[in-house]
């Protein structure tokens, strides 16, 4: 019998893959929200200063730069969990002790 995706071996669920899984899915829509509101705030300002061309208002500022970092940062959260989990059991498994 085959492990699912969310299953260390046969039976044995894993929540270290599950809250991984979850940080992933939040990552991918907290940077789907950010761009689409920039957007529409560009969209509202160009339409208040007569701008036919909302991206061309569009900079590459420090909120930019920090919402790069903030994503980077969740990436990291959602693949070291498990990295470490793998160095943890090899450390036990060298040692000979159980889980």
């Amino acid at each position: 019998m085959s492990t699912g995706f969310l299953e260390e071996s046969e039976g044995v669920k894993s929540s270290t893959r599950l809250f991984s899984f979850l940080l992933l899915l939040f990552t991918f829509v907290f940077d789907g929200f950010y761009i689409y509101f920039k957007y529409n705030i560009l969209m509202k300002i160009a339409d208040t200063i007569g701008e036919k061309n909302a991206l061309a208002l569009y900079d590459f500022s420090l909120i930019d730069a920090l919402v790069v970092g903030f994503t980077f940062i969740l990436l990291i959260g959602v693949f070291a969990p498990k990295y470490l989990h793998k160095l943890a059991e090899l450390g036990l498994s060298l040692t000979g002790k159980k889980q």
